[in-house]
């Protein structure tokens, strides 16, 4: 993930909610999306990330489940417009 030094100022900083880390750099991303600065999302690349290095053997399925949860509390009200999007994209293609 690339930012600006000032949005994330701006917007913050990463939310001490998400520590131990996951979704904190999402929630950046929607966070600037909705003070209107464009966010890109590049899916040729590609990295190797050692999850059990940073949550250790117990923390590496609590953790991340935990967060998408705090997550997609935090950001209810934006997701749910998108997932009506994605629900008549859907059935479109079934019809």
């Amino acid at each position: 993930m690339a930012i600006e030094t000032d949005l994330l100022k701006a917007l913050g900083g990463f939310d001490p909610i998400y520590n131990p880390g996951g979704f904190e750099d999402v929630d950046i991303c929607y966070q600037a999306r909705a003070i209107g600065r464009k966010v890109i999302y590049n899916g040729y690349v590609r990295f190797i990330h050692m999850v059990s290095h940073t949550f250790g053997t117990f923390n590496v399925l609590y953790v991340p489940l935990r967060n998408k949860y705090v997550f997609l509390r935090k950001h209810k009200p934006l997701l749910i417009p998108i997932c009506a999007i994605l629900d008549m994209m859907r059935n479109r293609r079934s019809s």
